[in-house]
């Protein structure tokens, strides 16, 4: 392994880091901000040149890379970078937390849009200007930007691919630094193009370009509280909502049309899926939820803009579609999942790794029913090969893995420990799902990911199903306030300011005359800390 080069490499993106701390520098000086934001960002760009020069200071004889030392290069810059752009929010104080602020920038930089601010009206301009430029730098991808400023080399492919979002990696060029100021390019135009026809819509040039930033690297990060809603202007909505579609498009694309090679970009097969399944969903949505609506064209307008933030994974809102039908509620979950198009700021599969996965499974089934079969896939009309197929259900599976480890994650922290019965039942289901994809997709036994997560998963929930059973009891006092005799058979418990989202029946105090003098004593179960799930309960006389 080149440790030398991965240093170097990550040194030059932190100096690259350190010259995007100036814009919000700048914007500090513009709105006559306290000093603290200054010296706040002055502090952290001299901290990344001197990190960055002193890790860059030298080339290394040998600057040859392979494919491991790119995805380590990748992995170190983001964790870094997302660590030293935490610091002014910390620094200023407003956002205290390192945690936090790590969390709010790391979400920035992954163009997530996920917030742990409250109240953006008490975030100065400097660090509200940062914080979405985060997302216009994540959105293309900070190593294409390093590759597109900085001289690359023979080997610069191999960050490339390691950052690149699509199950393919072409170049449009043969240099691959010219192909990635080709695409920074595109993708600087297309956003200032979108800041103009904002600043036509009323918006100021600093809230343009911070909903512009948000739009272009498909993050969401809003300017105002309640997102996009409060500006109440259907023109913002509908430039924003078509904003987010075209951004939601390979940039590879917006590169054919500027060349001329028109019938390459009506022959792509990803762009026709997207804009189908695109259309359909606002035509399937509008159809199950126009009823509630007095006017046609603002549900349109709602629909169109829910779907095009979700599918490319902004996160931007104008209707409330938590109170929409579960129809519609399913299909934006569908559509979370899908995203947009590969070689684009957007998120979630893509769309074209989801139809190639399709074609593998409808010619798997076809191939179960007539053996002797051979059966083509292809993708524009070209031959996918095993090994890319083989990539792709590894990519499915290991998305699939993460999102359930996630998942378990955020219901533990929310206090619903599953029970452990389930916890293995999910492991069962984890290891049913890799030995099915060994079985059909004839992937070897050593590959080397899948059995890494899948140990992890399941040491995790051994380890969490014996603590289950063996910790002792927490028994903790919970007041009966605030309930009335109607339904105090089922209890919506609280604590330490958690809601535990689950009701807890007490049928056998129902025909109580009174609850005012009885208290619930609520047996607890604390796996690891700050995580609770009930394990008992009882009410009982003051």
């Amino acid at each position: 392994m080149n440790k030398k080069m991965i240093g170097f490499i990550t040194g030059r993106i932190l100096i690259l880091e350190a010259g995007l701390m100036f814009l919000p520098l700048i914007i500090s000086f513009l709105y006559n901000e306290n000093a603290k934001y200054k010296i706040a960002y002055g502090t952290v760009i001299l901290m990344l040149l001197a990190t960055g020069f002193l890790l860059s200071a030298k080339t290394p004889e040998e600057t040859s890379i392979q494919g491991r030392e790119g995805y380590i290069i990748v992995s170190l810059s983001w964790i870094l970078m997302s660590m030293f752009g935490a610091l002014p929010f910390v620094i200023t104080k407003e956002i205290p937390s390192f945690i936090d602020a790590f969390f709010e920038i790391v979400s920035g930089f992954t163009t997530t849009g996920s917030s742990i601010i409250t109240d953006l009206s008490k975030i100065s301009h400097s660090n509200l200007f940062w914080r979405s430029f985060t997302h216009f730098v994540g959105g293309m991808g900070v190593l294409v930007l390093a590759l597109a400023i900085f001289p690359s080399s023979a080997t610069s492919v191999h960050v490339m691919k390691a950052e690149v979002p699509g199950p393919t990696f072409g170049k449009l060029v043969s240099k691959l630094s010219t192909t990635a100021r080709m695409l920074y390019k595109i993708y600087i135009v297309m956003t200032i193009v979108l800041i103009i026809l904002l600043m036509f819509g009323g918006l100021n040039l600093f809230e343009s370009s911070l909903l512009a930033f948000g739009t272009a690297g498909t993050g969401g990060f809003g300017v105002r509280n309640g997102s996009i809603l409060p500006y109440n202007n259907p023109y913002v909505e509908i430039v924003l909502g078509i904003g987010m579609i075209v951004f939601g498009v390979n940039f590879n694309i917006y590169y054919f049309i500027l060349i001329g090679k028109v019938k390459d970009v009506l022959k792509n097969e990803e762009l026709r899926y997207y804009l189908l399944i695109v259309f359909g969903a606002v035509v399937l949505i509008v159809l199950n939820i126009c009823k509630t609506y007095t006017s046609l064209a603002h549900c349109i307008r709602d629909v169109f803009f829910s779907v095009s933030s979700v599918i490319t994974t902004t996160g931007y809102s104008t209707a409330d579609f938590g109170k929409w039908p579960l129809f519609s509620q399913v299909i934006l979950l569908i559509l979370m999942f899908f995203g947009a198009c590969a070689g684009s700021t957007a998120g979630g599969l893509k769309i074209s790794r989801v139809v190639l996965m399709v074609k593998i499974y409808f010619a798997e089934i076809i191939q179960m029913i007539s053996p002797n079969r051979v059966i083509a896939i292809k993708s524009d009309d070209k031959p996918v090969n095993v090994k890319m197929q083989k990539s792709i259900a590894v990519y499915f599976l290991i998305y699939s893995l993460v999102f359930g480890g996630i998942l378990c994650i955020i219901f533990h922290y929310k206090f619903i420990i599953i029970p452990p019965v389930y916890e293995l039942f999910f492991i069962i289901i984890i290891a049913i799902i890799v030995f099915l994809y060994n079985k059909i997709l004839r992937l070897k036994i050593g590959e080397i990911i899948i059995e890494e997560i899948l140990i992890c998963y399941i040491i995790a929930g051994i380890v969490l199903f014996c603590r289950s059973y063996y910790l002792p009891d927490k028994v903790y006092i919970v007041h009966l306030e605030g309930y009335s005799r109607s339904n105090i058979d089922k209890i919506f418990f609280k604590f330490n300011g958690y809601s535990f989202q689950e009701y807890y029946t007490l049928t056998d105090y129902t025909d109580l005359d009174s609850y005012d003098k009885y208290e619930i004593k609520l047996y607890l179960k604390e796996p690891y800390p700050n995580v609770y799930y009930v394990s008992g309960i009882m009410l009982y006389e003051k």
